[in-house]
């Protein structure tokens, strides 16, 4: 769209018009006439000035409204490492305790995070979606809602690793491998799916 820095004809036309209409009324000099014209220019050309000034500040508005819009999304939205890969559990801490249990090879849970900050995956038996907020490294796992099939050998990890996205509030990303962590202690750990990084 192109913007004008004139005011629009009509306006401008209805707004001559009407003066002019005034003037003959009071039958006014060739010479006074001169100057009234004059008038109507600086009249004219200090509305398309205001008229400009208002499209630059509501230009400037936007402008200032998406820059802030791309920061909070930085700011909230999970980073390009977080949602590259498909990310499979190798280890998970049991709540209240030091036991860590490992998935068997045949129900391996997974975890999908995507840069809308929603989450999906699976526990081993059943599936979960939900909601993440990452910030930095900080991230609050949150919504979470799974179905409910029971699977007698897989669900002491499913328990642990729901209790995990319960209770982490930061990750770290070392040589494939996504820690989930409480403070400074590794809840659970996930393996990448890609081959590289």
């Amino acid at each position: 769209m192109v913007m004008s820095n004139e005011t629009s004809p009509d306006v401008r036309d209805e707004f001559h018009t009407s003066f002019k209409n005034k003037l003959f009324m009071y039958e006014i000099t060739t010479r006074q006439s001169i100057v009234v014209n004059k008038y109507l220019k600086y009249i004219d050309l200090f509305m398309s000035h205001l008229k400009f000034n208002q499209m630059k500040t509501n230009l400037f508005n936007a402008l200032l409204f998406g820059s802030v819009m791309l920061m909070i999304l930085a700011c909230t939205s999970p980073k390009g490492d977080l949602t590259a890969s498909v990310w499979s559990l190798v280890s998970v801490r049991v709540k209240g305790g030091d036991k860590i249990l490992t998935p068997d090879i045949d129900h391996i849970p997974t975890l999908k995070i995507s840069s809308n900050g929603t989450i999906s995956g699976t526990t081993g038996c059943n599936r979960f979606i939900g909601n993440v907020a990452v910030t930095e490294n900080t991230l609050k796992f949150g919504g979470i809602v799974v179905t409910h099939v029971f699977c007698s050998d897989a669900m002491e990890i499913e328990n642990a690793l729901l209790n995990t996205f319960n209770s982490v509030d930061n990750y770290t990303i070392e040589n494939r491998l996504l820690l989930l962590k409480k403070n400074s202690e590794v809840y659970a750990t996930f393996q990448s799916s890609l081959s590289t990084r």
